[in-house]
């Protein structure tokens, strides 16, 4: 096992929540349970940008959008190095 199809619908199956939830079909509430959610996810920071950025009314201020970007960065940066040195170690 494990094409391309199931690593595919491995993707899909983490992506497609995360996009939902973070307003790329519908947008952003302002309240109720997606506004909770979407403050963790950073898709709907990156949403947000592009649409800051095309002229629109974003649902995060560019602050926010830029502290946001940042940890993200760090996260995506630090978690491989965590998980690499674990990996080396097993070895």
């Amino acid at each position: 096992g494990g094409g391309p199809g199931e690593v595919l619908l491995d993707v899909a199956i983490v992506l497609a929540p995360l996009l939902f939830l973070g307003g790329l079909f519908t947008g952003v509430p302002r309240d109720g349970w997606r506004w909770i959610v979407a403050q963790a996810d950073p898709f709907s920071y990156l949403h947000s940008a592009f649409i800051a950025a095309l002229g629109g009314s974003p649902a995060f201020d560019a602050v926010a959008i830029l502290i946001a970007a940042a940890c993200t960065a760090l996260v995506a940066l630090m978690l491989p190095a965590v998980f690499a040195r674990a990996v080396l170690r097993s070895r």
